[in-house]
């Protein structure tokens, strides 16, 4: 006796498993965006204050995030694609 596979209902199943990792990436690329958004502030405070050094530091944290997303961005379109 043979099991009979629904063909629409593994493709839903992949079609799931697509969406769920896209908001999974959406998901990543705005976690970074708003810790570059917190590393900016920072920085903005550290100039306000004249210490130059945590500012510059902070301003090289946020462009780390930043690239970061943009990595994260890039999986997003080549995913959909």
């Amino acid at each position: 006796m043979s099991v009979f596979v629904n063909p629409l209902k593994s493709n839903k199943a992949k079609f799931k498993e697509e969406i769920e990792l896209q908001i999974h990436n959406h998901k990543e690329v705005a976690t970074y965006l708003e810790a570059a958004t917190h590393s900016h502030r920072e920085a903005a405070k550290h100039y306000e204050n004249g210490n130059y050094e945590l500012a510059t530091l902070s301003n090289l944290e946020a462009n780390n995030q930043i690239d970061l997303a943009i990595e994260r961005k890039k999986r997003l379109v080549k995913s959909s694609l």
